[in-house]
């Protein structure tokens, strides 16, 4: 492709919606901004995979005297020594997101708002809403803790879902988000509960909830709705075993000896005439297990049964399994020996939800890219760890300007223990 005069795009694609529109993807993400985020240096190459690791302190010991020894009788054990600090680098996966849109040859905008309005906002608002629903349900789905409010009115049971992560010993700011069907109820309902009245007009006009209970609300569409259908399986359906636990003296416990973040457990769910079919459960239906527990941040019980979500469903020689997690050290504690009765929490309907988290539970990470030679190009970093590569070239055959935007993220969930997803049914 041949490159259009420079007067016609060269502003247009780069310097003048370069800025604005990395200003409107981190300002439309409010999940993604309150988290532990970290930027790397320039990728050559991009793409879907590329790995980045952010770093999440481990469970803390705290001991006395002048060696850092963990429990060794004398001087620092050298195997132990090297666990000090317990730091890990959570590996997370970037995604390349990306945008484009044309504007025909010699077009200009009147304004910078009309600018705003035609381009900046509707692009740059659809891509932070792909980026931020996934992060989303990533707290939904794999948020260790459930609390199901009786009513969409009842603001004071929000308050045990933030003493739960308290109960698991998190540390700094916390935040809470719900969805837009529960928004309206409850800043309703809980208007009361939050900042005086010289701040309850922002309330209405920006989304903004308020701070209750030391947890600053947000609303966003982002946070979907669950609807669990009627043919959705019965609790006993589920099957599940364990054949060892596995126990770190620094970490804490797994209760399956595997480094898989997740299984696959096998039901025995049906639905109308006996067939099995993958419709016997849906992705963020929460069961629990008598005897698993919620850890804290030191590996003991916080005494709130695990929530186990349906992260995706299959049928293998007949039979319907379920994915869930398989917690990571330090954030699960199962009393006994054995598996108690597993109990399914939710039943058919449609939920509002919502969840809240402490900041430094989600893993967010931005990569850089390197500069792109042989295009009209930009590459500009936000406030807040976006960067985004913006590229313009000339379409002979269409007579336009193609710009395209692309920015490099990815999150995870580094601490399912310090995330409690709210339902309400509707």
């Amino acid at each position: 492709m041949a490159t259009a005069p420079e007067q016609v795009i060269g502003p247009l694609a780069t310097s003048r919606i370069a800025a604005p529109m990395v200003a409107e993807v981190e300002a439309s993400l409010p999940i993604l901004m309150h988290a532990n985020k970290a930027v790397q240096r320039p990728f050559e190459t991009a793409g879907n995979g590329t790995m980045m690791d952010v770093i999440v302190p481990e469970s803390p010991e705290v001991g006395d005297g002048a060696w850092i020894n963990e429990g060794a009788a004398t001087g620092p054990s050298p195997k132990n020594h090297e666990l000090d600090f317990h730091n890990r680098a959570v590996a997370v996966a970037l995604k390349q997101w990306h945008c484009a849109f044309g504007i025909p040859t010699g077009l200009e905008f009147a304004s910078i708002s009309d600018m705003a309005n035609q381009i900046v906002k509707p692009y740059g608002g659809a891509l932070a809403s792909k980026v931020q629903t996934e992060t989303a349900n990533k707290l939904l789905n794999e948020s260790a803790f459930t609390k199901v409010i009786s009513s969409a009115t009842a603001w004071p049971e929000v308050s045990d879902a933030v003493a739960n992560i308290r109960k698991a010993r998190a540390y700094g700011t916390l935040v809470g988000v719900v969805g837009s069907s529960l928004n309206g109820k409850l800043a309703g309902s809980g208007i009361g509960y939050f900042n005086p009245t010289a701040i309850i007009s922002d309330i209405w006009k920006s989304a903004r909830l308020g701070v209750y209970n030391g947890a600053d609300w947000l609303t966003t569409a982002d946070v979907e709705d669950l609807v669990v259908p009627s043919t959705s399986a019965a609790a006993g359906a589920v099957t599940l075993t364990i054949t060892e636990t596995e126990q770190d003296p620094h970490r804490g416990q797994r209760l399956w000896d595997t480094d898989a973040d997740a299984i696959w457990a096998e039901t025995t769910a049906t639905v109308s005439g006996g067939v099995v079919t993958a419709d016997g459960f849906v992705v963020g239906e929460v069961l629990t297990i008598d005897n698993v527990f919620v850890a804290d941040i030191f590996g003991n019980s916080t005494g709130e049964l695990f929530s186990f979500k349906v992260l995706d469903t299959k049928i293998d020689s007949g039979s319907l399994y379920i994915k869930i997690a398989n917690p990571a050290f330090g954030e699960v504690r199962m009393v006994g020996a054995s598996l108690g009765t597993i109990t399914k929490v939710t039943e058919e309907g449609t939920y509002y939800r919502g969840v809240v988290w402490a900041e430094s539970a989600l893993a967010v990470a931005f990569g850089r890219f390197a500069p792109l030679a042989g295009a009209t190009a930009k590459v500009y970093s936000g406030q807040n760890g976006i960067t985004a590569r913006v590229v313009s070239d000339y379409q002979v055959e269409y007579d336009r300007v193609v710009t395209r935007f692309d920015c490099l993220v990815g999150s995870a969930l580094a601490r399912k223990n310090w995330a409690c997803e709210l339902l309400v049914k509707a």
